[in-house]
């Protein structure tokens, strides 16, 4: 609150107190004598409070009563110029007063301006006054009852404050929040073209790069006729390429689905003991070519509600990475075991990832520094992909790294057992609170 706020506030309960005070003081005084000192009191007071525009106008005539330093300042008036000459009305534009008269569907101007003050509360209004040169000044003026001894309404006294400044930076504050706005409008417009771009772009790769891979597998496979050493590693070459380009354009099509849409697939009842071994299937021979050395220990039968293409997913794209980062004859090894939920553990003897990094790994398209100085392939999406799906199967993925040592990734995901009992826990609430409501 302002200077001239408190001030004002400050003015108004004093004037209370004053009335008050003598209302307690006419019990063992005169009643003329203790009005009159009252009075006497309260106008000192507000004449001599120059920090805050005062006046006073009587409820008869509305001609003003008394006009302190603060007013003259604010007005440009005189005191002498106003008091028993005029109305409060010459602080006032008209137009103003009857555009709110009408909007409020209220009888006269005075009803306006001193509705409340006549009822015995105060009220505070925003106005516009205008000066003696006819210059408007913005006010938030508070007009309050003034009484006589016999409780009496004889005027009222006026508390008005200038509030150009603050009108200024409320203008401020709402154009910024308005530009805010417009940016924010605009940025998710070009996220929206950015997502629909990558989506389109994605798919017409898609077809070309299906048809490129599919040819590449015909001349590996000598249906085309037989390769000679030299033409068998450069169709090799582009048949990997290839392939680690599809890869990308698949990640980019399920970010854009993602963001498009939050991650949603048909879940049921399904053996995640079966779905880790169809990702070894996969990532094997890969991991047999980089002589990487990987072992297993999984616990059989292990039930979970999932969709199985995304958990095979996470599973795929874990291992690759593992896969990816351990040099040749490293060791990755994998578990699968029930704790509260089903525990997947993912740990390789690879090149780790600086501490500074590891908070990022879960950026889009982040790569560690130690991955872009060995130029060893990757897109920086599997992480996010990953917990993206995690996530929408009530899972987490964690992630601890040491440089030279090796990384350990560790997923969790509800058993049905969680499941069946996370839902009587819901449906033994839901009764409860029926229960009770009832």
């Amino acid at each position: 609150m302002s200077t001239n706020a408190v001030g004002a506030l400050a003015l108004l309960l004093l004037a209370a107190a004053n009335v008050v005070g003598f209302r307690r003081t006419r019990r063992w005084r005169g009643e003329a004598h203790a009005g009159q000192v009252a009075q006497q009191r309260i106008q000192s007071l507000l004449l001599a409070s120059g920090g805050n525009a005062v006046f006073g106008a009587s409820i008869k005539d509305g001609l003003i009563t008394f006009f302190n330093k603060g007013a003259e300042e604010l007005t440009g008036y005189r005191a002498d110029e106003l008091i028993g000459k005029h109305s409060v009305l010459i602080l006032h534009q008209v137009d103003e007063i009857d555009a709110r008269m009408k909007e409020l569907d209220l009888p006269s101007r005075e009803a306006v301006l001193t509705g409340a003050a006549r009822m015995g509360s105060a009220e505070t209004q925003t106005w516009t006054f205008l000066r003696k040169g006819g210059s408007p000044v913005p006010v938030r003026l508070t007009l309050s009852p003034e009484f006589d001894e016999v409780g009496q309404i004889i005027g009222f006294i006026g508390i008005a404050r200038d509030i150009t400044e603050e009108l200024r930076n409320e203008k401020e504050i709402y154009e910024s929040l308005r530009r805010e706005r417009e940016m924010v409008s605009k940025l998710h417009s070009m996220a929206e073209l950015r997502t629909e771009f990558v989506q389109n772009v994605s798919h017409e790769m898609r077809t070309p790069l299906t048809n490129i891979l599919g040819y590449t597998e015909l001349l590996l496979l000598g249906d085309l006729g037989q390769l000679d050493a030299q033409q068998l590693k450069t169709v090799t070459v582009v048949e990997i390429n290839g392939r680690r380009l599809l890869d990308l354009v698949d990640d980019l099509l399920m970010l854009t689905r993602f963001d498009a849409n939050p991650v949603h697939a048909e879940q049921s009842e399904i053996d995640l003991t079966e779905v880790i071994e169809g990702a070894l299937e996969t990532i094997r021979p890969v991991a047999e070519r980089a002589r990487v050395t990987v072992t297993f220990d999984l616990e059989p039968g292990l039930l979970v509600m999932g969709n199985v293409p995304q958990l095979e997913r996470v599973a795929i794209n874990i291992l690759s990475n593992a896969v990816k980062f351990t040099p040749c004859d490293g060791l990755i090894n994998i578990g699968l075991a029930r704790a509260e939920d089903a525990v997947l553990t993912i740990c390789d003897t690879g090149v780790g990832i600086p501490s500074d990094d590891l908070e990022r790994v879960f950026d889009r398209f982040f790569r560690a520094e130690n991955a872009l100085e060995q130029a060893i392939p990757g897109t920086g999406l599997g992480l996010i992909i990953a917990r993206e799906i995690l996530d929408a199967h009530g899972g987490s993925i964690t992630l601890e790294s040491e440089i030279g040592r090796g990384t350990a990734v560790t997923i969790t995901i509800p058993t049905v057992d969680s499941h069946v009992g996370a839902n009587e826990v819901a449906t033994g609430a839901q009764s409860a609170a029926l229960v009770e409501s009832t």
